[in-house]
């Protein structure tokens, strides 16, 4: 999945395709609240550590801020993501409806 994954704005074409895009969504979603805990347990450590007044701390502090912007960065593409695929999400149940419609209307036609 990888960087692909959260770059894609491809949904598919219909209801069903963006559909399975959401489940895999959530679940690049569950996984990233996963590292979630993982990242801050390594910023406690890295405090804990600059509290000790740890010798090389300035590197470690370094690579902290180095993480958290690479973190924050691919929360706002994922979130970015979310909401391009709830636009699409609402766009393929307009274009279903308009269509459940056009059906109707061509079976009045030949009745």
């Amino acid at each position: 999945m990888g960087n692909r994954f959260v770059f894609s704005d491809q949904f598919g074409t219909d209801l069903a395709s963006v559909e399975a895009a959401f489940k895999k969504q959530e679940a690049i979603q569950t996984d990233i609240a996963a590292f979630e805990e993982r990242l801050q347990n390594i910023m406690a450590i890295a405090n804990e550590l600059q509290t000790e007044d740890y010798h090389d701390y300035a590197t470690i502090e370094a690579r902290k801020k180095n993480v958290e912007m690479h973190w924050e960065y691919l929360i706002s593409l994922v979130t970015k993501r979310r909401q391009c695929l709830e636009l699409a999400y609402n766009l393929q149940r307009v274009f279903q409806e308009m269509q459940y419609i056009f059906e109707w209307i061509s079976d009045l036609k030949w009745r």
